[in-house]
């Protein structure tokens, strides 16, 4: 069987860290002799309660020094319409990391190089396989966990959410943080959760540590106007060397069965960890925490924007709810305005692209193909915004800050002139990260 740990975390977080770590013999016994680390947390965004709390990573680098690590490195890379360094900046990853004696590795930095998945071999892939095979992944991701896999311990630090695009974040999803931010384009509909199993076939951590002293439910991006709704103490944090099984007992504490979330299910049905609740052994008391969470989003939008979806396929792991939640803290938290309709999804009936006010997103590959140039024609092309591909953030959010008249550096907690200077030292270091313009007119 395999063992998950859960633990109460209480004042001293390296002692509790120790304590998920000791029924796996220790840090010492995860490292197995290696003394280089690399720490992959989730520094999705710097928005609060979506990343990997400073205080857990600092406390996580001090437990692996003190069993015998040399070098740490503490990485990832950021969500697309952001670039990490600042993401670390604003949130005091970076702080922390280094005060603790860690390296900071900005994966949007420096060369890629590409890694061929496997052909989908799963029923939701369908017989036409992925539109793109190939990801990018950093250089150094390549070296350190694929090249040198014996020599570099790989710990996945996920933070505890929910996700409405996934049902929930949790280890396998944390990995989607090493593909290129342009790589995540494709694919990012139906084939998602297929995808994701992809890369854990090729990349599976030493160990798994969940930071889950609270959780948010009602997706992975929310809207400070509704932390009452979506904040949900837990205080706990959990932990084991097969990260199939820590997501499972992450999922039923959330109140998810492991089967209604695929790409955990596709994991397990692959032979790449257990999810079977009876297979695997939880120390602690899942009961005590277990709670019922939910991973839509509360359907509180602005009223001036109305939504059409396709009748034919409108993708939650696509198109849809990453333009809905950006739609809802954009309005709730920087009173942004409305005024137009969005348009998303497969299959379009004439009619109902009459009654459209006179601005128009199209997002998402197929909307852009069935109805983009159409409306187009027949209206000023100015008042229509595409956004192609399959969820590309930039393009939907750099639309939805003009239109909305939100400047981006209201939802960026550093001074502008810090930021510009963040992103010079990004680009220099070779940073492919794709962002809207820092002063959208």
């Amino acid at each position: 069987m395999s063992k998950v740990r859960i633990a109460e975390a209480g004042t001293n977080l390296v002692d509790d860290i120790a304590l998920v770590f000791e029924p796996f013999g220790g840090g010492r016994g995860i490292l197995g002799g290696r003394d280089e680390v690399l720490v992959k947390v989730n520094g999705v965004e710097l928005k609060p309660h979506c990343y990997t709390p400073p205080d857990f990573i600092e406390a996580l680098v001090r437990y692996l020094r003190r069993e015998g690590a040399r070098r740490i490195y503490v990485a990832d890379n950021c969500t697309q319409g952001n670039f990490t360094r600042l993401v670390f900046h604003a949130t005091g990853i970076t702080r922390a990391a280094r005060r603790a004696g860690a390296e900071v590795l900005f994966l949007d930095e420096g060369p890629v190089e590409r890694l061929v998945l496997p052909l989908p071999r799963d029923a939701a892939a369908g017989a036409a396989g992925y539109d793109q095979q190939e990801i990018g992944l950093p250089r150094v991701v390549m070296e350190k966990l694929l090249r040198n896999r014996s020599s570099v311990a790989y710990i996945n630090v996920p933070k505890f959410k929910t996700h409405s695009m996934t049902s929930v974040t949790l280890g396998i999803k944390n990995q989607w943080g090493f593909v290129a931010q342009r790589d995540r384009i494709a694919d990012h509909n139906y084939l998602l959760s297929s995808k994701l199993v992809d890369i854990l076939a090729c990349l599976r951590p030493d160990f798994t540590l969940i930071d889950a002293r609270e959780a948010t439910q009602h997706g992975h991006y929310p809207s400070e106007r509704l932390l009452d709704k979506i904040l949900v103490p837990y205080g706990l944090i959990i932990g084991g060397d097969d990260v199939v099984s820590v997501d499972a007992v992450g999922c039923h504490l959330m109140g998810f069965p492991w089967r209604d979330i695929e790409h955990l299910r596709l994991a397990h049905e692959r032979g790449l960890g257990t999810a079977d609740l009876d297979r695997i052994e939880i120390i602690g008391d899942p009961a005590k925490h277990r709670r019922e969470l939910s991973s839509e989003l509360l359907p509180i939008f602005p009223e001036d924007v109305d939504v059409h979806k396709g009748e034919e396929l409108c993708c939650r792991e696509g198109c849809k709810t990453n333009v809905m939640a950006a739609l809802q803290v954009l309005s709730l938290d920087h009173q942004g305005k409305g005024g137009f309709s969005v348009l998303m999804g497969k299959g379009w009936d004439t009619g109902r692209l009459e009654n459209l006010q006179d601005r128009v997103l199209v997002v998402g590959k197929c909307a852009v193909e069935e109805v983009g140039e159409r409306l187009r024609a027949v209206r000023d092309p100015d008042s229509v915004a595409l956004s192609n591909g399959c969820n590309d953030l930039t393009e939907t959010v750099t639309c939805l800050l003009k239109w909305m008249k939100v400047s981006p550096h209201r939802l960026v907690p550093v001074n502008p002139l810090r930021t510009s200077l963040l992103l010079l030292q990004a680009r220099a270091k070779g940073s492919t990260a794709a962002i809207p313009p820092l002063w959208v007119r």
